[in-house]
């Protein structure tokens, strides 16, 4: 599945594998770099102030 860019400032769905809740979690883009090992990787914000960071993947971020 391909995933559309990411923006600093979108907002996104955080995956339940990264945040460890039941389900998906709103969240903040704070960063997208492009890492030559792993490729493209976002690191986003959700309300309560916890940060998350992985690669650009729907398992792990998906769009609002």
């Amino acid at each position: 599945m391909e995933i559309k860019l990411f923006k600093v400032g979108d907002s996104i769905m955080v995956s339940p594998y990264l945040t460890h809740k039941s389900g998906w979690t709103k969240g903040r883009v704070l960063s997208v770099e492009e890492n030559s090992l792993k490729g493209t990787i976002i690191s986003a914000e959700t309300p309560d102030g916890d940060v998350f960071f992985q690669r650009a993947d729907p398992d792990y971020f998906r769009q609002v």
